[in-house]
């Protein structure tokens, strides 16, 4: 399955946040799936770093999407989102919530 992971899940995974939940560890850990990352995700870091709300090093997170083999985000098929957003669950049949 190709997943679309959104920003909280991508921080919470790469810093081993227990705030990420058993399944959503599990799908993002199956080697048949394919994990994206958006460029919109990259970019909201970066501002919320530059605001002051995040402590984050956008190189780093780039290098250790290589390290977990996640993809950036290609915009030429559908893909599944993986959000722990009730609010997004409501408008897709290709959102899964976590």
């Amino acid at each position: 399955m190709k997943l679309l992971i959104d920003t909280h899940i991508l921080l919470w995974w790469l810093s081993d946040d227990t705030k990420l939940l058993e399944n959503a560890n599990q799908l993002i850990a199956m080697p048949d799936n394919a994990i994206f990352v958006s460029h919109a995700s990259l970019w909201e870091i970066q501002i919320k770093a530059m605001a002051g709300k995040l402590t984050a090093n956008l190189k780093a997170i780039i290098q250790q999407l290589q390290e977990n083999n996640f993809q950036q985000l290609p915009c030429d098929k559908p893909m599944h989102l993986l959000t722990h957003d009730k609010q997004l669950g409501n408008y897709s049949e290709l959102v899964i919530l976590v």
